[in-house]
């Protein structure tokens, strides 16, 4: 079973909250809108998957997805 991580840029993040709407168990969001995590780990690959859908509907494009590939760790 794979993981992952993603990660989210403040500095391109518009705390427009589309993250936290499609996916709150990962994405909360402080009291100003941002997300509450700049960082987090992705424990499967459904998490993963989850994480990719919304870092795909990003419209600033502030959340990267990564994969740990366990062949590599």
């Amino acid at each position: 079973m794979s993981g992952g991580s993603f990660s989210v840029d403040r500095e391109l993040c518009r705390g427009t909250g589309l993250c936290q709407a499609m996916l709150p168990a990962l994405f909360g969001r402080t009291d100003s809108g941002y997300p509450a995590a700049d960082t987090g780990e992705l424990a499967d690959e459904r998490s993963v998957v989850l994480a990719d859908e919304v870092a795909e509907c990003c419209p600033t494009g502030a959340i990267e997805v990564f994969r740990h590939d366990p062949v590599h760790e």
